[in-house]
């Protein structure tokens, strides 16, 4: 796992850093951690999510994305808006048919997550395997001690 990571040279018009970030040979895995205080927060996330996929594009005759991006972020606040408040939420970006059959031809996901104690059970974490260890990298102003990852 790397600390403020970025891509150089930058992606886009934002120079993007990833609180966590690790990958391997099929796995891209970013966490951010956050107080959400910025009406932005979603997009923002939503965008460092994308330029992780992005940046992997080789060219205008390969747009294959190696890696699956899974992106955990941690928020260690609830938004004042009642209807933004959740204990997990999950976002994949595969494409689903009108009956709800999901094709299987992106696997990338975004995990938000409040840190009240409520396990990190996203087939995303347990398959990336990202949270283990993260007590002692993470930001130091948020306790990760409770997050559990179940196996399996």
């Amino acid at each position: 796992m790397e600390q403020e990571k970025a891509f150089s040279p930058p992606v886009g018009k934002v120079d993007v850093r990833f609180d966590l970030y690790g990958e391997d040979v099929e796995h891209r895995v970013i966490v951010e951690l956050q107080h959400v205080r910025e009406q932005d927060a979603f997009s923002r996330f939503h965008y460092y999510h994308l330029i992780a996929q992005i940046q992997q594009v080789a060219s205008s005759k390969d747009y294959a994305i190696g890696r699956t991006v899974y992106t955990i972020v941690v928020l260690t606040r609830l938004p004042n808006e009642e209807r933004l408040r959740f204990d997990m939420a999950s976002q994949s970006s595969d494409l689903v048919t009108h009956d709800g059959r999901a094709l299987g031809l992106f696997q990338h996901r975004i995990v938000r997550q409040f840190q009240g104690g409520v396990a990190l059970h996203s087939p995303a974490v347990r398959a990336a395997g990202a949270v283990r260890g993260l007590a002692g990298s993470a930001d130091r102003r948020v306790s990760l001690s409770r997050a559990r990852v179940p196996q399996g």
